[in-house]
């Protein structure tokens, strides 16, 4: 096997011969020679195989070291800044790579492009959305438990409830609220609003396939739930029960029944309707009369007796507030107290609407609502109408409705949701030419009450130009009053300038001011209208400069108007001081002759 070069096409020929016999039926044997060329052809250009890109999942974000400035709204990108008036987006282009590119080859992804070397992998945080919604759990029906206490090797965790460790056992949820949990050695007494149960203790039960009985055991903190057959419960009264002994007494007030339970364990507890001994019609009459009140257990050792007493005492409620825009039904009985239930209003402020009806012909009807320190009433009324009060602020959400009658009535009433006032807030900073380049961060939020709104913070780079006055920033915000950072009628805004991170203006008291004016006239970002708006508007004044020299701030009570603009202005417009020339002789000498002292 040899090599040689073609001269003609200055090709590389592959040579190979060999010499081996050949047999066959019509054929001697003899030996041949088979000469083969092989071409082998070099490329052009390099010659990359390449995979095909794929879009990442829309909720998974990485990050990076680069930031990117808000300048009048629009966020600023390495490639192209986004400009929201002509709809164009903002285009970053990251840092990252998983690739190498060396010299005029091909990128590689493994690193130093070994065949068996190590692939590169982005480095770069992943983070996504989730889709969980997190809320407010009520646990009402669930026992946790803490930390474990060991006296020999001075271990006490007693204090300790980790809900990481997910230390919670939950019970049936239908059989109500847990009122009473009673420990004994190996189970503990669950008494629910509607069940009477044992949660086994230090160990779990564990049953054959056809749930045939109980075959093993294993150690667990809180183990099964066993509910008795019996469809008793506590209700709502938890101070009538009792323990002295082996015994067990309590109420049962929504089936009108006083009980006993004798026992030590699940396995041998015994349970007797005590008032089933000639009394059930009278207890039966008297749980109805006094549902809502105290029923108070005791036990008298001396005579083995349990006592009970049930006093005009009301049980403490916590009726928790209906949303608003929810219509209802409710049925009017003068013999007992006035109806009196609780609305949540929610965060917007404005006008509330409450609409009454009612089925048949009725008596007199009075409905009263008390909003924070005021009282609103249609005094009395028999025909359908719509009673409306205004929720002049966010930090009281909650009203509270009285009906009344002097007889058997029914009503449908409609507390409506507040009616959104929409507001329009315009951020303007005023600007010189020789301020041109630098950054501020102009901020401003509401105090409404005990309800504090989010900050508003935006960057602002002061432009240059010839106009005056020169506005470097002119955004608007929309939204309901009460949400968010709009503000509310009679709140407490506060117009901030804060300089932090890169920021380079300096805030001048001596001649930068805060602005504002809520009008019913909007004002564009053309020289008349500002100048207009700059007339119109009043100072906001004093000058807060506690936190100075990075922190300057003022205060105004928002306007309780129905106008839909509010202009906040920073005047950062700052006077330049030049030296002119004099001249005692003429025009001509003052303005080209004379040199400045």
């Amino acid at each position: 096997m040899q090599f040689n070069r073609d001269a003609t096409t200055n090709e590389l020929v592959l040579q190979m011969t060999t010499g081996k016999s050949c047999t066959g039926a019509k054929t001697q044997k003899r030996a041949y020679t088979v000469t083969a060329d092989i071409e082998v052809f070099r490329a052009l250009n390099t010659i990359i195989f390449e995979t095909k890109a794929t879009e990442t999942l829309p909720d998974v974000f990485f990050e990076n070291n680069l930031s990117f400035a808000i300048t009048s709204g629009n966020h600023q990108g390495n490639i192209q800044n986004q400009n929201t008036s002509t709809g164009v987006s903002a285009i970053i282009e990251p840092k990252f790579f998983n690739c190498f590119a060396f010299g005029n080859g091909a990128e590689s992804y493994k690193i130093l492009d070994s065949i068996v070397g190590k692939t590169f992998n982005l480095g770069n945080r992943v983070t996504t959305t989730s889709a969980f919604d997190y809320k407010e759990s009520d646990r009402f029906s669930d026992i946790t438990y803490s930390g474990v206490y060991n006296s020999e090797s001075n271990t006490n965790k007693l204090n300790e409830f980790n809900a990481g460790l997910l230390n919670y056992k939950n019970l049936e949820v239908s059989f109500g609220p847990i009122a009473i949990l009673f420990a004994r050695e190996t189970d503990i007494l669950a008494l629910q609003e509607d069940k009477i149960s044992y949660v086994l203790s230090g160990k779990n039960l564990l049953s054959d396939a056809a749930a045939g009985g109980a075959i093993t055991s294993v150690p667990e903190v809180l183990g099964t739930q066993i509910a008795r057959i019996e469809n008793y419960g506590i209700s709502n009264n938890p101070e009538s029960f009792v323990s002295y002994g082996y015994d067990k007494y309590f109420t049962d007030a929504k089936r009108g029944a006083v009980l006993q339970l004798r026992g030590s364990a699940y396995s041998n507890d015994q349970l007797k309707v005590v008032s089933e001994a000639n009394m059930r019609t009278w207890f039966r009459d008297l749980f109805n009369d006094s549902f809502g009140t105290q029923k108070l257990g005791a036990y008298d050792p001396f005579m083995n007796e349990y006592v009970l007493s049930s006093n005009e005492i009301s049980l403490p409620t916590h009726d928790d507030c209906i949303d608003c825009g929810i219509s209802q039904t409710r049925i009017l009985l003068s013999t007992i107290t006035p109806v009196t239930y609780c609305v949540n209003l929610g965060q917007l402020v404005g006008d509330v609407d409450i609409n009454y009806a009612f089925p048949d012909v009725v008596s007199a009807v009075t409905i009263t609502v008390t909003y924070g320190a005021n009282t609103y009433t249609t005094g009395p009324v028999t025909v359908d109408g719509v009673l409306t009060f205004n929720k002049s602020s966010n930090s009281i959400n909650q009203a509270v409705i009285t009906i009344t009658t002097t007889s058997v009535d029914f009503i449908d009433i409609t507390v409506n949701c507040p009616q959104e006032q929409i507001l329009n807030v315009f951020n303007i900073s005023l600007t010189t030419n020789n301020d041109a380049g630098q950054f501020i961060h102009n901020e401003y939020r509401y105090v409404d009450g005990e309800f504090i709104s989010p900050l508003s913070s935006e960057l602002v780079e002061f432009i240059s130009g010839a106009t005056s006055p020169l506005v470097s920033q002119y955004s608007q915000f929309s939204g309901a009053q009460g949400f968010g950072s709009i503000p509310t009628n009679g709140s407490d805004v506060t117009v901030i300038c804060n300089k932090f991170g890169f920021d380079d203006f300096t805030f001048d008291l001596a001649q930068n001011k805060f602005r504002y004016l809520r009008s019913n006239i909007l004002y564009g970002n053309n020289t008349v209208d500002i100048n207009t708006l700059l007339s119109l508007s009043t100072d906001i004044t004093p000058i807060n400069t506690a936190s100075a020299p990075a922190t300057y701030s003022a205060e105004f009570t928002m306007p309780s108007t129905a106008d839909e603009y509010l202009y906040l202005i920073w005047d950062y417009r700052q006077s330049t001081s030049i030296e002119l020339c004099y001249s005692t002789e003429d025009a001509l000498d003052a303005c080209c002759g004379c040199v400045p002292v």
